[in-house]
C-alpha cells in the first residue's frame, strides 16, 4: 500500500518573506481533499508502521488479529491524535517544501503509548548534500484555534539548547538510525552528539502549526520578533474543519482494519 506525495497536491502555497526570513501558509485546494485521502490515510499508517509490515502481519496473522494490532496502535484520545496529525503533515511536508532535507525517522513509530505526545524535539531533518551538514530542528504545534501562547510554547523550544538539537535527541536518532541498518547516517548524528558542534551556519529553524484558523498573522509576528543567526522559517497548514478532518481519518483507519 505505497503512497504518493500529496501535500502540493492537496494545498496552494502562499509564501510571505518577514524580514530575512520565510513564511509559506498552505490551505486545501477546493475539492481537491477527495482526491489524496488514499495517500493521506497511508501516510498516517506509515508514520505509526512500515506499511510492509503491516501487510506482511495481516498475511501472517489473518485480517481479524491484524486489526487488533492496528487498534492497539492509533490513538484515541482527541488531543493526542491532533498532535500526532501535527507530526504526520509535519513529517510528509518537509520532503515537498524543504527537498533538500532528508527525513531519517518517523517519529510516531516510536511513541511511548497510542495516547502519548512525543516527547523532546518534534523532528530533526538532515541535509548531506553539501561541504558541511546541515541540520533542520522543527517544532509542531496542531490546533483548532491556534493562538499566540502556542506559537511561543514552540519558538521556545526552537530555541532551547542554543537553538541546536540536544545531544539526546541526536543520539536518540542515532539509535533508531543504527536500528535500521542505515549506519553512515547514524554516525553523522552520533558523531554531532558528541565530537562536533552544530555551527549557527549549519541550523535551519521551522515552526510548523496545523491549525483551523489562519496562522498568518501568528507566524508572521513570531518571525517579527526572530533575531540571531540561525535561519528561520515558519509554515502553517490551515484546515477550516480541523477536528472532524482528523476524526475522520481515525475513522476511516478504523473502519478499513476491519475489512
Amino acid at each position: 500500500m505505497p503512497f504518493d506525495p500529496y501535500i502540493n497536491r492537496w494545498c496552494q502555497t502562499t509564501g510571505h518573506t518577514v524580514g530575512v526570513h520565510r513564511m509559506r501558509i498552505l490551505t486545501e485546494r477546493p475539492g481537491e481533499r477527495a482526491n489524496i485521502i488514499a495517500d493521506l490515510d497511508a501516510s498516517v499508517l506509515d508514520n505509526y508502521d512500515e506499511l510492509a509490515r503491516l501487510e506482511r502481519w495481516a498475511t501472517q496473522l489473518g485480517l481479524p488479529n491484524a486489526a487488533a494490532v492496528l487498534h492497539g496502535t492509533l490513538p484515541t484520545e482527541a488531543r493526542a491524535r491532533s498532535g500526532h496529525i501535527g507530526e504526520v503533515l509535519l513529517t510528509e511536508s518537509v520532503p515537498e517544501l524543504f527537498p533538500e532535507f532528508l527525513v531519517p525517522i518517523k517519529r510516531l513509530r516510536w511513541v511511548d503509548g497510542r495516547n502519548m505526545a512525543l516527547r523532546g524535539e518534534d523532528f530533526i531533518g538532515v541535509d548531506r548534500r553539501g561541504r558541511r551538514v546541515r541540520f533542520l530542528k522543527a517544532e509542531s504545534k496542531s490546533r483548532a484555534t491556534l493562538a499566540a501562547n502556542v506559537v511561543e510554547e514552540a519558538r521556545a523550544a526552537l530555541n532551547e539548547n542554543g537553538g541546536r538539537p540536544s545531544a539526546h535527541a541526536l543520539i536518540y536518532v542515532a539509535r533508531r538510525l543504527d536500528e535500521l541498518n542505515q549506519p553512515q547516517l547514524s554516525t553523522i548524528f552520533l558523531e554531532y552528539s558528541v565530537q562536533r558542534q552544530i555551527e549557527n551556519a549549519q541550523l535551519v529553524h521551522l515552526l510548523f502549526t496545523f491549525s483551523g484558523n489562519d496562522s498568518t498573522a501568528l507566524l508572521r509576528n513570531d518571525l517579527v520578533n526572530c533575531t540571531g543567526p540561525i535561519q528561520q522559517q515558519s509554515v502553517g497548514i490551515v484546515v477550516t474543519d480541523h477536528q472532524d478532518f482528523i476524526l475522520a481519518i481515525y475513522t476511516r483507519l478504523a473502519d478499513a482494519a476491519q475489512h
